[in-house]
């Protein structure tokens, strides 16, 4: 690899599982953002979406060991709050 002289396997069983490892979990993933659009709304599901990041956090600290600090708590606080907000008013509005 330092050398730039590796290259992928001309296998076609590589290359299939390259491409349904791509194309699937991304196909599924937009048909379930759709689906919840007409669940839940684009606001509310547009919100959530900020649930993503402290998610990620928190596995990475579960997972890997990485270092949660004080400023990954306040952005948690932050996203949580208005998370909280956006999810109230639309269910005041709708």
């Amino acid at each position: 690899m330092a050398t730039g002289t590796a290259v992928p396997p001309a296998s076609s069983e590589f290359w299939l599982t390259t491409v349904f490892t791509a194309a699937v979990p991304s196909l599924v993933a937009y048909g379930l953002y759709w689906w919840l659009i007409r669940g839940i709304g684009v606001t509310s599901l547009n919100a959530l979406l900020f649930a993503v990041a402290p998610t990620t956090a928190v596995a990475g600290a579960i997972i890997f060991g990485e270092p949660f600090t004080v400023f990954t708590a306040v952005g948690f606080a932050i996203s949580a709050v208005a998370v909280a907000t956006v999810l109230i008013a639309e269910s005041r509005a709708g």
